[in-house]
This record gives C-alpha cells, sequence and structure tokens, in this order.
C-alpha cells in the first residue's frame, strides 16, 4: 500500500499550514499512508477495508510514530477537519481518515496507461481476420466441462515471538497458548515491557508452588493476561501496576 510516489502542491507553503507545522506535518504523513486504491487492512485482528484516499490511525501508535501527543493529535485533525481537507470516521478502536480531493496529491497516470494499453489490446483483437474467431470459437464447443474441486482450508501456523515463549515457559500452567498469545499483543501494543510481563508469570508461578495449587485453581494464561491479573504481581512499580 505505501509504494510509489505522491504529489504536494508547492502552494501548500502559501497557505495556513505554512503557520501550523503541526498540522503540515500530520498532513503529509496522512497523504504519503493513505491507500491510492481499495485495500484490505486490519487493527487488533479486526479487518478493514479502505477506500482510496483513506488511511486507518490509531492516535497512541501514532503518536510513537511521528512525535506527536495524542492530544496534539487530536487537535491538528480537528483543525484539517474543519479547513475542509479530512473527514474523520471514528469508532471505539480506531479512527478511518478521509482526504478531501486526493487525486491532487496521488496521480491517476498508472491508471490511465492500465486503460489504455487495455484499449490498444481491444483494437488489435477487433482487426485480427474473422476465420481466427471462428477457429477459437469451434475449440471452445470441443472443450469438456472440467468438475473443479475447492482446495481445502488450512489452518496456518501460530509463529510466537520469543518473548512470548520466555513468558510461556514461565507460566504454570500450559493450556491456551494462542488465545493467550492474542491476549499477549494486545498487552504489548498498550506499552507494556515484555520483561515486566514475563517477570509476573514467573511470580505467579512462584506463588503457586509455594501454595501448592490444583491445576484447575491456576487461572489460564489467557485470562491472566486479559483480566490484568498480571499487574498485581510487578512490585506495583509506578507506571506498571
Amino acid at each position: 500500500m505505501y509504494q510509489g510516489y505522491t504529489k504536494r502542491w508547492r502552494k501548500l507553503w502559501d497557505s495556513d499550514l505554512a503557520n501550523h507545522p503541526n498540522a503540515s506535518h500530520l498532513f503529509a504523513y496522512l497523504i504519503d499512508h493513505a491507500a491510492w486504491k481499495e485495500t484490505e487492512t486490519g487493527y487488533r485482528y479486526q479487518c478493514v477495508i479502505l477506500k482510496r484516499g483513506e488511511v486507518l490511525i490509531g492516535r497512541e501508535s501514532l503518536s510513537k510514530k511521528i512525535g506527536l501527543t495524542s492530544r496534539m493529535i487530536r487537535t491538528n485533525l480537528n483543525y484539517l477537519k474543519t479547513t475542509n481537507r479530512i473527514t474523520i470516521k471514528t469508532t471505539n478502536r480506531f479512527s478511518v481518515i478521509s482526504i478531501i480531493n486526493y487525486d491532487i496529491y496521488q496521480s491517476n497516470e498508472d491508471n490511465n496507461d492500465q486503460q489504455n494499453d487495455q484499449q490498444s489490446d481491444q483494437q488489435a483483437t477487433s482487426k485480427r481476420p474473422a476465420s481466427d474467431h471462428i477457429e477459437e470459437l469451434k475449440e471452445l464447443k470441443e472443450l469438456k466441462p472440467v468438475c473443479v474441486s475447492r482446495p481445502k482450508r488450512t489452518r496456518k501456523a501460530i509463529t510466537y515471538t520469543d518473548e512470548f515463549e520466555s513468558f510461556w515457559s514461565r507460566y504454570p500452567r500450559g493450556v491456551g497458548k494462542g488465545e493467550a498469545f492474542i491476549e499477549w499483543q494486545k498487552v504489548i501494543i498498550d506499552g507494556y515491557p515484555a520483561e515486566k510481563v514475563i517477570k509476573a508469570a514467573g511470580e505467579y508461578a512462584d506463588q503457586v508452588r509455594r501454595e501448592g495449587r490444583d491445576d484447575s485453581k491456576i487461572r489460564h494464561a489467557c485470562r491472566f493476561l486479559k483480566k490484568d491479573f498480571w499487574k498485581d504481581y510487578c512490585f506495583k512499580e509506578k507506571g506498571i501496576a
């Protein structure tokens, strides 16, 4: 989705954006990362279809990428919206930004070239002798229908990260690894250090061994992560628990 080039007017530097560097920086990012054609993407395990000129953002992740705080991003998005440069569709998990007049910044020349090529092919075909078309029809009539079986779906193998494997090796109950990995990724995306979560797993395992708990009374790792129980085993350090 991010291949190719975009175009920007030099006139932008004579506009109000010249006096709003943060808005200009944010607008440039949105232009460069917008889908140039309808594109399927994902955000935290949710499939999203982006139309041409749209870009999906989460304020926290965008803040890390462009160096603006979440509040600054919200303020400058509102500025771009009130100046009729973008529209915003917001959910409780992410926002989809649509760039108004996107064709100004992303040329349609590639699409035009493709259409010209198709027209040339059609013209060349129309000039072929009628005998060629007759022979093709004969060949088509002689073809026998073939029954094609639909391929069986196969589950993709999950590739676990080294940090998660370290967490899993310390956790006292080895049930539901795939579900636990999904919750692990959410915790890491939210900005918590992996080493703290790994350490919490070890502390919980030590407690379980000391108390001699039966397996049925040990939380699944998925629930341990999802319900933030792991924070109770990080010695309540500032900013973590």
